[in-house]
């Protein structure tokens, strides 16, 4: 059988780290029961805790378990430990093991994600090992609602970066429409969503200087998905509603999908209705009257398509994203903060250079713990699964990898390693920076032999500023040390934004 086994294994160790410490294991098995991969929880010394006797028993059930249909969901229970396993695909299943006292609910989304991830490996299709954070519960989705502002965070140059999600019934052509606008095909061996796939693709536009940038969420459309979708909703800026012209009941639905997916998102999420399958015209069921009528009953735009033909797909997805640009355009002039801030506007007065600010309307200043309130659950999460933010302020290209036991104990934010596997440690830190983190630093230095040191903080002392550049002037060649301040801001109320600012770079170069 052959398979990315590179990829899978880091897909389970993102799932590993987005489940938790209540992860005992996770298992990928044939349907007869071998197994083909595998990853436990450091605490566990040896593979054959679960190899033997008890799990040999439970793998054997869940083979045997008539409750798993297609892309179905079973659970069950020992003293000791708490079982999900999920159907990926039609040949495998992932089966996840969690301490008997964890709450597995929280766990579903993920597991249907990775199930998704699992199947879409031994299929060949494309797919990333990613997995995104989710919130199931209340609190949390507060939180996630205050880390929503940084939706439009601008990944590169003018990039903006939204979150789309595609509801409608099982087989609309949900999936075929993602696959026709990200990979321009049409796939003829149809495969149903397993909770919900996840892709991403840019919108680019001639004459503008902002594209749009989408992370895809396809959401599984079957009946038993339903009450794991709201997991997958929040935070959404903008989504397709896709019905079948030529299956009556599709349209039908579209009205709970709406109020679904409006229960679960923000307010003023921007919709589209989409009627797909214009291909079979000779069977169609609905037709474009009603489709126009419903569409402007819910207050939403209309559009035919074809994933089959490509008909109109990339046009409905440029609908959206111009949309969303022409909501926050305005914001578009945020870039000259990052002139300002680095290359301070000169003019001559009386043979003195005198720095003059740009014009930036009504600039603020937002605590950084008002975005993410902790910043050891929320910020370091979110630097780790945007590294490009740092990357492109330093010109540099790291990868954030998982710590040791050792390193935990060191309490480091973040440990990556550079394009040419040296080891980098990322300190974060609120509000000013400290004596007792850069003690912190050093000693994740001589432990990892790490090569480069990045410690972000969001008011850097002078003090700490002239012990940076000492270091560099001072250590080893092949060490280098930088400053980062960290300010979040916001122009004429437009969405709050990150930017990294460079206090300290090392003149060894990177």
């Amino acid at each position: 059988m052959s398979y990315d086994k590179e990829r899978l294994e880091a897909l389970l160790k993102w799932y590993r780290q987005e489940v938790g410490k209540d992860l005992v294991a996770v298992f990928v098995l044939n349907r007869d029961g071998s197994i083909i991969n595998f990853l436990l929880n450091p605490a566990v010394k040896a593979i054959e805790d679960f190899v033997r006797g008890l799990m040999g028993l439970i793998l054997k059930r869940i083979v045997e378990d008539s409750t798993i249909t297609s892309f179905g969901l079973g659970t069950f229970d020992t003293a000791r430990y708490r079982f999900i396993f999920c159907e990926a695909g039609p040949n495998h299943i992932l089966v996840t093991i969690l301490d008997g006292l964890a709450m597995s609910e929280p766990v579903f989304p993920y597991a249907y994600i990775a199930a998704e991830k699992v199947a879409r490996i031994f299929d060949g299709r494309p797919v990333s090992p990613v997995i995104p954070k989710i919130y199931t519960d209340k609190k949390s989705q507060t939180i996630q609602r205050k880390e929503s502002t940084l939706q439009k965070i601008r990944a590169a140059g003018s990039n903006y970066v939204y979150k789309l999600i595609l509801g409608g019934d099982g087989a609309v052509g949900k999936t075929s429409m993602v696959q026709r606008f990200v990979e321009g095909i049409f796939r003829t061996d149809y495969k149903a969503t397993i909770g919900t796939s996840i892709t991403k693709k840019e919108c680019k536009f001639e004459g503008l200087k902002s594209n749009v940038r989408f992370t895809i969420w396809d959401l599984a459309g079957q009946p038993q998905f339903e009450r794991i979708r709201s997991s997958y909703l929040v935070n959404a800026e903008a989504g397709l509603l896709v019905y079948d012209i030529t299956r009556r009941d599709t349209f039908n639905n579209i009205k709970k999908w709406y109020d679904e997916i409006k229960k679960g998102t923000k307010p003023n999420i921007i919709l589209i209705l989409c009627a797909n399958k214009t291909d079979l015209r000779d069977t169609r069921a609905v037709s474009t009257e009603e489709g126009e009528k419903l569409a402007e009953d819910l207050g939403i735009s209309y559009i035919e398509t074809s994933a089959l033909t490509g008909e109109n797909i990339n046009d409905a997805f440029r609908m959206i994203a111009l949309q969303l640009l022409k909501r926050f355009l305005e914001a578009d002039e945020i870039s000259k903060i990052e002139e300002y801030k680095t290359i301070a506007t000169e003019t001559k007065k009386e043979d003195k250079i005198i720095l003059k600010e740009p014009d930036l309307g009504d600039y603020t200043v937002i605590p950084v713990n008002k975005i993410w309130p902790d910043i050891k659950k929320d910020f370091n999460p979110w630097l780790e699964k945007n590294m490009e933010q740092i990357n492109k302020t330093l010109d540099i290209s790291l990868i954030p990898i998982e710590k040791d036991a050792v390193s935990e104990g060191l309490a480091i934010d973040i440990l990556a390693q550079d394009k040419y596997e040296n080891k980098v440690i990322i300190e974060t830190q609120y509000g000013e920076s400290d004596q007792a983190n850069l003690i912190k630093i050093l000693k994740s230095v001589a432990y990892y032999n790490a090569k480069k040191v990045i410690w972000i903080c969001e008011n850097p002392k002078n003090e700490h500023t002239r012990i940076i550049n000492w270091l560099n002037d001072n250590s080893l060649e092949s060490i280098s040390f930088y400053l980062v301040k960290l300010e979040v801001f916001s122009i004429d109320n437009s969405p709050p934004t990150p930017l990294f600012i460079k206090t300290c770079i090392p003149d060894k170069g990177v």
